[in-house]
């Protein structure tokens, strides 16, 4: 129970990083830290030492969750708008495909887009 604690703590510690690092700077300290983690356990084991035993699978646990976290944060961010996009306005063509939610306040439906042109219409981006 103890180790999904750090695992937990080490996944919501990320919210309060001032930024996301890099995903290739994120695998150099995956594989720093395995090596360490891999040279610590050796000597552990050869000590037979249980308190060092348990710190080092709480700080495993503790790092999988922060990359966990960085990985899920990556992921999430990747769903978003470039920031260049941001307070633009643009035309969207296409057709509604079906609708989902028919309410008296609102109507939610599914959207298949054609093409996005920007405001000023000197930029066209067709989708397929």
């Amino acid at each position: 129970m103890s180790y999904l604690l750090s695992m937990g703590i080490g996944i919501f510690s990320v919210a309060f990083f001032p930024s996301l690092p890099s995903m290739p700077l994120y695998f150099v300290l995956v594989i720093v830290f395995g090596l360490l983690v891999g040279v610590l356990t050796v000597l552990s084991k050869m000590s037979n030492d249980v308190i060092a035993n348990q710190m080092l699978s709480q700080s495993f646990c503790l790092a999988l969750g922060i990359g966990w976290g960085i990985f899920s944060g990556h992921q999430l961010l990747s769903h978003q708008l470039p920031d260049s996009y941001d307070k633009q306005q643009f035309l969207v063509k296409g057709s509604v495909v079906g609708l989902v939610e028919n309410e008296l306040e609102r109507t939610r439906f599914t959207f298949a887009t054609h093409s996005v042109q920007s405001v000023n219409f000197s930029d066209s981006y067709g989708i397929v």
